[in-house]
């Protein structure tokens, strides 16, 4: 009876030593996901984090300037509940700004419109999912329905690593005499830390069941997007290599259908530290010209795999691929799209439908190509076959002079 008295008390102690390890693990984790998410378009700020052994609450300050607004403020308060080996807490997020936070409340009909549950256990592993309810909007002029969007997600603290996906049913509206509507709208990513780095490879799928709008007469329908892609980081971690696929089943322009359209895009070799330089000037319009000649300058392989479409004259096919040298002519090459001769060297193909020449929009350039030999008719289709090797360029097996 003893022994079983000491069993039972050593194991009232391993289960009050372990939750409160939770507790502090939890705590460690808030605190340190505060300073990450520190930004230029957020700032974040922990209130407050008020624990005992078997609870916690935490409150979330984040400051976001809207242009034009002035600087909104987001609260999201957590309740966290300890456990020998997981916690689990459940958040709820609101506005400060009264006027707002109504206008939310009358669009979905309730205050708690947007709320998460999200659980971490002893080995590092978290999971959650965020909902946001389903909300509707009408007056005279406009009108907007959302259906319920979720997202889930799992991260795994030790690895820096995890996953996400996201499930939306889709949204309808109007505006005016325009109407849109889409459906079912899945997002899939997983992802993971490069060692000694802040770079993640990742990996991303996405699907649009069907996309509509319309405008009086004028009508675009989308049908079954696909979205595939990849990013992998070099092994000495100066390089990236990306692969973007992109598939729509059917694209409907007014009375113009086109099918099995695909686009498949490899880059390769891409510095690293120039491509987020690049990045980074995105907020400066007038520096994108100069960043993107020095990502060029820095060599690269580009592989456009796939150009495909049935288009209502005939299918469209076209190939290229592209090698650039690492050559410091190359940072003027935005001025002067020339200077890409002497440091590439590639092959381009591509297969236009000869109707395609009666199109207004685009048949003067077409005829023109035609003309000049540079588009060759085989089969009612105009091909183009080009190689370009130490500044020489072939065409259709002619070199042309530079």
């Amino acid at each position: 009876m003893k022994k079983l008295f000491i069993s039972i008390l050593a194991l009232f102690c391993i289960l009050l030593v372990s939750t409160y390890f939770v507790g502090e693990m939890v705590q460690t984790e808030f605190e340190k996901q505060v300073i990450q998410s520190q930004n230029k378009q957020a700032q974040v700020q922990l209130i407050s984090y008020e624990k005992s052994l078997l609870t916690a609450h935490a409150k979330i300050e984040i400051r976001i300037p809207v242009e034009g607004q002035g600087v909104q403020y987001i609260v999201i308060d957590s309740d966290i509940r300890h456990y020998p080996y997981k916690a689990i807490a459940n958040s709820k997020i609101k506005l400060l700004d009264s006027h707002q936070a109504q206008k939310l409340t009358q669009y979905f009909k309730t205050d708690q419109w947007l709320y998460s549950t999200e659980e971490l256990n002893l080995l590092g592993h978290v999971t959650g999912k965020v909902t946001l309810v389903a909300g509707a909007f009408s007056n005279q002029l406009e009108s907007l329905n959302t259906a319920p969007l979720f997202f889930n997600y799992q991260y795994d603290l030790k690895d820096d690593s995890g996953s996400f996906d996201i499930d939306w049913a889709g949204f309808s509206g109007a505006i005016y005499d325009e109407k849109f509507a889409t459906d079912n709208i899945a997002v899939s990513a997983t992802f993971s830390q490069v060692k000694n780095s802040d770079l993640f490879n990742y990996q991303y799928q996405a699907h649009l069941g069907q996309f509509h709008f319309q405008r009086e007469e004028q009508q675009l329908q989308l049908k079954s997007v696909r979205l595939e892609g990849q990013s992998e980081i070099g092994q000495q971690q100066q390089t990236v290599n990306t692969v973007s696929d992109w598939r729509i089943k059917e694209l409907k322009n007014g009375t113009e259908v086109f099918t099995d359209n695909h686009i498949k895009l490899l880059l390769s070799g891409l510095n690293v530290a120039a491509l987020q330089d690049l990045k980074s000037s995105l907020e400066r319009p007038h520096l994108i010209k100069q960043k993107l000649g020095h990502v060029l300058s820095l060599g690269g392989q580009v592989t456009l795999q796939t150009l495909r479409s049935n288009t209502p004259w005939g299918e469209l096919n076209a190939d290229l691929d592209l090698n650039i040298q690492r050559g410091k002519g190359l940072a003027e090459v935005m001025d002067n799209p020339w200077a890409l001769i002497d440091y590439s060297n590639g092959e381009l193909n591509v297969s236009l439908p000869e109707k395609l020449a009666e199109q207004p929009n685009v048949g003067g350039f077409i005829q023109m190509g035609m003309a000049s030999g540079i588009l060759k008719q085989q089969d009612q289709q105009l091909t183009l076959t080009s190689s370009l090797d130490r500044g020489e360029l072939k065409v259709n097996g002619q070199v042309v002079p530079m």
